[in-house]
């Protein structure tokens, strides 16, 4: 289903993609250019934090992007930007499902994977629900994900061959993986929704 959707669309899902990857290592590496311009390497992990923070509607508003594509529409490169018309919901939201995961870790691997698994809607819950923010898009998530999380987890298993094989490619096949992953995430999110009659929203 991913392929089919990306027919005819691959140039403009890669364009979008390398969008991200040039902002993720814009992200990283300016904390510490900047706090080796002021001469204070404190600050590395706290600029850090605000840069990751300032991005993360950028990569929501990726998958918003590749869902988009799952539904049939051509988007435009602007739209990869769209997370930021509503900047503080999808940041924050993303924020806190970040610390939630992190927590979880803190016990051990396994919990963190699971509620990793559990809150993997949350990014187009975001977008199909303007209303929803913060702990609700997360409850939204992991009611949706309810005995579908397995099925999640294999679904990320099956790309491992594929990222391998991006490796050896000096990570220049990541440029064609990170849409064909997202569309498969895209679709995966459009099948549960459907097969939930409940589903209206989770507002």
């Amino acid at each position: 289903m991913a392929l089919r959707s990306l027919k005819g669309k691959w140039g403009i899902a890669i364009v979008a993609g390398l969008i991200i990857a040039a902002v993720a290592v814009f992200a990283s590496v300016m904390p510490m250019q900047i706090a080796q311009g002021l001469g204070s390497m404190e600050l590395v992990n706290f600029l850090s934090i605000v840069f990751a923070i300032a991005v993360t509607p950028l990569s929501v508003g990726f998958l918003w992007f590749m869902l988009r594509i799952a539904r049939g529409a051509t988007p435009g490169v602007a739209d990869v930007f769209a997370g930021y018309n509503d900047f503080a919901r999808v940041a924050f939201t993303m924020l806190l499902e970040y610390v939630y995961v992190f927590l979880w870790s803190l016990l051990l691997i396994v919990p963190g994977i699971v509620k990793t698994l559990s809150y993997a809607m949350t990014p187009y819950i975001l977008l199909d629900n303007p209303s929803l923010s913060y702990n609700a898009a997360i409850s939204a998530s992991s009611r949706m994900m309810k005995g579908h999380k397995w099925e999640l987890f294999v679904l990320s298993l099956s790309f491992i061959g594929w990222i391998i094989l991006s490796i050896f490619t000096l990570g220049i096949g990541f440029i064609f993986l990170l849409p064909y992953m997202d569309t498969t995430m895209a679709h995966f999110y459009e099948d549960l929704k459907a097969s939930q009659t409940e589903y209206t929203a989770y507002a």
